[in-house]
């Protein structure tokens, strides 16, 4: 059974989708029918979910992106045990504070100076090697194929391109792309990405190269391809030609890492996020604040039930914006923000009958931040994955409402745009539902 999603029957309509072997939920239906068709072929959850998550790239470059952002939460079936993976990207060594505040009155421009290591490619590899069963190029197959061969444009994509004109024309790449004869791509375009295509290719060559010596040398290879070998130049002499800070170094020198999850309960139900270096502790303190509140005889999306939760919403994004950070350089007080006595606390500042102005929390209400060593920061922007690019406060409506922009990219990889899942650092990510992929299967989800 394949999810509901961009271009799929069901999406809108309600339809609850079931199935009695495996399930594949995307943001668009092709990459969801992908993870399907790997776990027909055997393959696993994590095999599924890799397929799955390069095809959206292709699928959906306005939103996500093969060079952009990819945390990944696996649960291994045999075990019971929760793993993450923070694949989201880190800033350049020549990243300054400084310079932005000098330069730019604190924000961070349009353009390669907001551009952070390119993280799914070695997310999805570091997934395989540990968990997953099939190689890269049987799971990046399917990528290629959209991107070689093409696929209809779907109305959320023709959408943001419409919204993002001026945008996409400052940078020749993404004009020649998403507005070919200077008019945005249009529902039903026929839309095509030749050079990501022969960027994945490369990539599944250099595995094939090496595949003599081992899956595992094969997987090395592929992510040596990106991270070292002609796509890493290629990335690097595009920031050094156009004044970006990206370098070779940068791009050979990252690695993802495997770490244990923020549990936190809501109804009794044990709910898992990725940690503080992205937005996913923020899901639980919404919950632990909702916990004490009786939503049900409310009803769904009564003006009530649509009050409570913006204005928890409204107390958690503040709590965010004050305290969130790369856990590396930043205290973040988790315990507290997550614990019962906090949320009751969050609680009361909760009016059912008026709405409050947008909030803000000092981090001076919780604890003095761990003083940063020099050494392992000067040069760099404040941290390694800790400075936000784009606060995300509520908006007039009341939702919460994260930025997007296209930026400028290297001819070859096709980062084309800077949406929800591009790479940015890691505090300002805020995953697109739309983008989000879930990938079960019922006879055995994941094996290490």
């Amino acid at each position: 059974m394949i999810g509901k999603g961009e271009g799929s029957q069901a999406a809108g309509h309600g339809r609850v989708l079931t199935g009695d072997r495996h399930m594949v939920a995307a943001g668009h239906y092709a990459a969801a029918h992908a993870g399907f068709l790997v776990l027909e072929a055997g393959g696993n959850a994590i095999d599924a979910g890799v397929a799955a998550g390069m095809a959206l790239g292709v699928l959906q470059s306005d939103i996500v992106n093969v060079a952009g952002v990819a945390p990944i939460m696996i649960r291994l079936a045999g075990s019971g045990e929760v793993v993450t993976i923070d694949g989201l990207g880190v800033w350049p060594a020549a990243a300054s504070a400084a310079f932005f505040r000098r330069e730019h009155g604190g924000r961070i421009p349009d353009g390669l100076l907001r551009t952070v290591t390119p993280a799914a490619p070695a997310a999805w590899i570091a997934a395989l090697e540990r968990c997953g069963t099939m190689s890269f190029g049987d799971l990046a197959g399917f990528a290629i194929r959209f991107a070689a061969r093409g696929f209809p444009v779907h109305p959320t994509m023709a959408e943001f391109v419409a919204k993002n004109v001026a945008q996409y024309a400052q940078f020749p790449q993404n004009a020649a792309l998403y507005l070919p004869g200077g008019r945005p791509v249009a529902v039903g375009d026929h839309f095509v990405q030749p050079e990501l295509a022969a960027t994945l290719q490369h990539m599944v060559d250099e595995e094939k190269a090496h595949a003599g010596r081992g899956r595992t040398a094969g997987l090395a290879a592929a992510r040596a391809a990106f991270y070292e070998g002609d796509i890493a130049q290629t990335i690097a002499a595009y920031h050094r030609e156009h004044g970006g800070w990206l370098t070779a170094d940068d791009l050979g020198g990252y690695e993802v890492t495997f770490e244990p999850p923020v549990r936190t309960t809501y109804g009794g139900v044990e709910v898992f996020t990725c940690g503080p270096w992205c937005t996913g502790p923020l899901l639980g303190q919404i919950l632990a604040i909702l916990d004490g509140i009786d939503i049900g005889p409310m009803g769904h999306n009564s003006p009530g039930y649509i009050h409570v939760l913006t204005e928890a919403m409204k107390l958690a994004f503040a709590d965010r914006e004050a305290c969130y950070g790369d856990p590396r350089f930043v205290d973040v007080p988790l315990e507290r923000l997550l614990s019962a006595a906090f949320a009751a606390e969050r609680r009361r500042r909760i009016d059912p009958n008026r709405a409050a102005p947008r909030r803000v929390c000092p981090r001076a209400a919780f604890r003095p931040s761990r003083q940063r060593h020099p050494s392992r920061c000067a040069g760099r922007s404040a941290s390694r994955r800790s400075h936000r690019t784009h606060p995300t406060w509520p908006s007039s409506t009341g939702t919460a409402t994260p930025s997007r922009r296209p930026r400028a990219t290297p001819p070859t990889i096709r980062r084309s745009s800077p949406g929800p899942g591009s790479a940015r650092p890691r505090a300002a990510r805020n995953p697109s539902p739309r983008a989000g992929i879930r990938a079960r299967s019922c006879r055995a989800s994941a094996r290490a």
